[in-house]
């Protein structure tokens, strides 16, 4: 039991999400690697495991604990596991992910990641960068096509499926977004700049059509100032003048890239970006071409994040931690 913390005390047992036929052959997923180190974990200390489905609801009366898979249950002892906005990161969260994230709204967080020692945040921030910016990494795959930016100076959009969950906790409509950004570009004279989502392909994605997506397409043909690109963010960040999105993941690459991040929704990276609730209030910010921290505070949130917050998949002493963490606050409990 050396991986984790010492725990003492009555076992739970534990109930765990399956991972999906589809994700076992796809171990590049990321699913079924964490999915095996959890196992693993929970075996080492010695607790009962149950695998149930994907989808499965926490068991009545659970005298257990309860993790689910791209869950945000806000319950005694059920924890959340998502992955997160880069590969080999994932939550092992007690409120949920994104903007349900406990990072979203607890300051104290915030805080400690402040107090991160300036020469360790700077390290971390350099590996950082070489195996996210420099080796074109991201989610999901980026081209490498080369891009060519507009004439002009322009900000950077990239699209969310509407029909995503974190989309929920969007302050404003999407396509009406993508509008008032539009003409707010024109007015300023900057270009726009667009980037569907990757798994928005046409519009089309499982089965599902995510109309606002097909909608943004199809007006920024009638407008010579807005662009659309599928080529890698890694090209599209470094020239852009910021990021604007509502909560896309690719806001958080943004700060990676030491970008002026600007969002319409809630996420749990809101603590380095600049927030509106509509593009009117772009006029507000003292100065949107910077980012909201610092370069440090910046390198510090992001060691903090990923280092100290998520789980690194290829750190097994993390998720053994996380196990026993989950072990100690059920017998607190109990």
């Amino acid at each position: 039991m050396s991986k984790g913390l010492e725990v003492q005390g009555r076992q739970p047992k534990f109930f765990l999400h399956d991972v999906r036929d589809v994700e076992r052959l796809n171990p590049s997923s990321g699913w079924l690697p964490v999915h095996e180190q959890i196992v693993e974990a929970i075996s080492m200390y010695g607790s009962e495991l149950e695998i149930v489905p994907r989808g499965s609801p926490v068991p009545e009366n659970m005298d257990g604990v309860f993790i689910g898979k791209h869950t945000r249950l806000q319950m005694s002892n059920c924890w959340n596991l998502k992955k997160a906005y880069i590969p080999n990161y994932f939550y092992f969260d007690r409120t949920g992910y994104a903007g349900w994230a406990e990072m979203a709204h607890n300051q104290s967080l915030f805080a400690a990641a402040m107090q991160v020692d300036a020469s360790t945040a700077e390290h971390f921030f350099e590996c950082l960068y070489d195996e996210t910016v420099r080796s074109n990494l991201s989610k999901e795959i980026q081209s490498t096509e080369p891009f060519y930016p507009p004439p002009r100076p322009f900000v950077f959009l990239p699209l969310q499926l509407s029909f995503d969950s974190v989309m929920q906790l969007s302050r404003v409509d999407h396509f009406s977004f993508y509008e008032a950004l539009r003409d707010w570009t024109a007015g300023v004279g900057l270009c726009l700049v667009l980037k569907p989502h990757p798994f928005a392909n046409e519009g089309v994605v499982f089965g599902r059509i995510c109309e606002s997506t097909a909608q943004i397409l199809s007006d920024a043909m009638n407008h010579d100032h807005v662009y659309t690109t599928t080529t890698s963010i890694h090209a599209i960040i470094p020239l852009c003048e910021a990021v604007i999105c509502i909560n896309s993941g690719v806001g958080f690459e943004g700060l990676i890239h030491g970008k002026p991040v600007i969002t319409a929704g809630h996420s749990d990276y809101h603590w380095a970006s600049h927030q509106i609730s509509s593009v009117d209030e772009l006029a507000g910010i003292d100065n949107w071409r910077q980012p909201l921290l610092s370069k440090l505070d910046n390198k510090k949130f992001l060691y903090f994040f990923l280092s100290k917050y998520l789980i690194d998949l290829r750190n097994s002493m993390m998720i053994h931690q996380c196990i026993a963490r989950a072990i100690n606050e059920f017998q607190a409990l109990v």
